[in-house]
């Protein structure tokens, strides 16, 4: 479900919203088109993208949780290692969901629209831990002063045993810690890592939205000249599907 959303100036404002019934019903309708495009079939716009093989990845438990991938170590061999193990497909952007979910449409200023993300998800690093290093200094300082007085190798052996078993549940503890991450922070690193706009149209996409939209303003305007409504007076071009979606909606709106 696609989110829409008018600021409070436009929504107080009944001349904006029906100069902008039109294109958030085009946005909302492209958005989710793109949305089922990416996320289901992992066809970006332009690029195609590749994860590193190669490099350290790092995560939280937790989102190693939520993605169904089972380690033992926060730090990965690589991207691509990760989303195998993740059995997530290349080019959908899609690990646990969180972004996608905060796909929405809202109004920019009194005549247009854009798709973009709203809210924050769990994202994959790990919280901060204020405490971590102050525990894991903690731990050293007893475990020191244990191994300085235990007698004998044996004794000596479980004293540093014990400090490394209290260090590695420190750690831990910390990693389980969930960071929330803003969803459009989550688009613009894909951006970053692989230059790909997630919500970005094709250019067979784009022709549908001019030719809908042409129609659309045909229609009306034969209307009011008290013309007759003929379809082939606008060609249908670009991608059929998302053609025939507006086309539909559009001729909804009187």
């Amino acid at each position: 479900m696609i989110e829409v959303r008018v600021s409070k100036t436009v929504a107080a404002d009944p001349d904006a919203l029906r100069r902008l019934e039109r294109p958030m019903l085009i946005a909302r309708i492209v958005a989710e088109h793109v949305k089922h495009r990416v996320r289901t079939k992992g066809k970006t716009a332009y690029a195609t993208p590749r994860y590193r093989t190669k490099g350290g990845y790092k995560t939280s438990s937790a989102y190693d949780k939520l993605a169904g991938v089972r380690v033992d170590d926060d730090t990965h061999s690589s991207s691509a290692a990760w989303h195998r193990a993740a059995r997530k497909r290349a080019g959908t952007y899609d690990v646990t969901g969180g972004m996608w979910s905060g796909l929405r449409v809202r109004n920019y200023g009194r005549r247009g629209a854009v798709i973009d993300f709203g809210g924050s998800t769990l994202g994959r690093e790990r919280g901060k831990d204020a405490r971590l290093d102050q525990r894991i200094k903690q731990i050293r300082e007893r475990a020191k002063a244990r191994i300085a007085r235990a007698k004998g190798k044996s004794a000596k052996d479980r004293a540093r045993a014990r400090r490394d078993q209290q260090l590695a549940k420190a750690r831990e503890r910390a990693r389980a810690k969930s960071k929330r991450v803003g969803n459009a922070r989550k688009a613009g690193s894909v951006w970053l890592a692989h230059r790909v706009n997630v919500v970005q149209p094709t250019r067979e996409e784009d022709r549908a939205i001019l030719s809908a939209y042409s129609e659309a303003v045909a229609r009306t305007t034969w209307a009011m000249i008290g013309g007759r409504v003929v379809d082939s007076r606008v060609t249908a071009d670009g991608d059929r599907a998302l053609r025939a979606k507006l086309i539909g909606a559009l001729r909804r709106i009187r």
